[in-house]
């Protein structure tokens, strides 16, 4: 939801303006999917978070474990090649601004033969 602020209004010559600001607080605008990928030993895979929002907000990814795996204005996007299964888990990725807060999190699953 856009916030519009009227700071002035002017007339010359005939001809009205508007002087408007506004702001939108950070909203997901990539998949909501908590399901990520299913990927096995040795692939690439690329995570990722995009989210709206004016001011932009700024974006962090986290890992399960707490590390900071990458960060940007907008979005933020991580390739990782899966070496062990220490790479798998959960990625918490968050948006903040001055007008909020949004987030998500996205697991990152090991692909196996399913067994019934």
């Amino acid at each position: 939801m856009y916030v519009f602020k009227l700071f002035e209004v002017t007339q010359k010559r005939g001809v009205i303006s508007l002087l408007l600001s506004y702001s939108a607080p950070p909203r997901l605008i990539s998949s909501r999917n908590p399901v990520y990928s299913f990927v096995g030993y040795r692939q690439s895979v690329t995570v990722s978070c995009v989210f709206s929002g004016y001011p932009t907000p700024t974006v962090k990814m986290v890992f399960e474990n707490g590390t900071e795996v990458a960060s940007g204005n907008g979005s933020a996007s991580f390739t990782l090649k899966t070496d062990s299964e220490d790479d798998f888990g959960m990625f918490n990725c968050s948006a903040v601004s001055s007008q909020g807060t949004d987030g998500v999190s996205l697991e990152l699953k090991i692909a196996g033969i399913c067994q019934t």
